[in-house]
């Protein structure tokens, strides 16, 4: 390659560099406001869940004289209890796996942009060693 190609190459590398920083962090400031919509959302449901568990609770406090209901209100109370649960480590492996993807994805981008460098650089001792040498013959 001439030194005019290996300036085009090396343009072509900041540029696309450029280019994925950009995007990357216009992505994370639109993805703040979507965490902070998110986190909202689930206090929400925090908050209806408590509200009904407190509204179980009450109707089981009220010591009915039917046996058969105080049991089947506290199953219910169970079960919403163990789904809410369910929902919460669901939504804490979701959390992890998406942060994993993400982690995966800044590997793959580091070590791409560690190879482009490394190219860069080589391309340029290659360059300057070529100019030393033309210079050392040249004299």
């Amino acid at each position: 390659m001439t030194g005019e190609q290996d300036q085009t190459v090396l343009l072509f590398f900041c540029v696309v560099r450029e280019e994925w920083k950009k995007k990357y962090f216009e992505t994370k400031k639109a993805t703040v406001s979507l965490e902070e919509a998110l986190n909202r959302l689930r206090q929400d449901v925090e908050l209806y869940h408590q509200k009904l568990l407190l509204r179980l609770e009450a109707r089981d406090s009220r010591k009915r004289p039917n046996n058969i209901t105080n049991c089947k209100n506290y199953n219910i109370i169970q079960i919403t209890t163990v789904q809410h649960e369910l929902d919460q480590l669901r939504r804490k492996l979701d959390d992890a796996k998406m942060k994993l993807v993400i982690e995966i994805k800044m590997r793959k981008q580091a070590a791409s942009d560690l190879r482009a460098l490394r190219a860069e650089l080589t391309q340029k001792k290659i360059h300057a060693a070529l100019t030393l040498q033309s210079r050392e013959s040249g004299i």
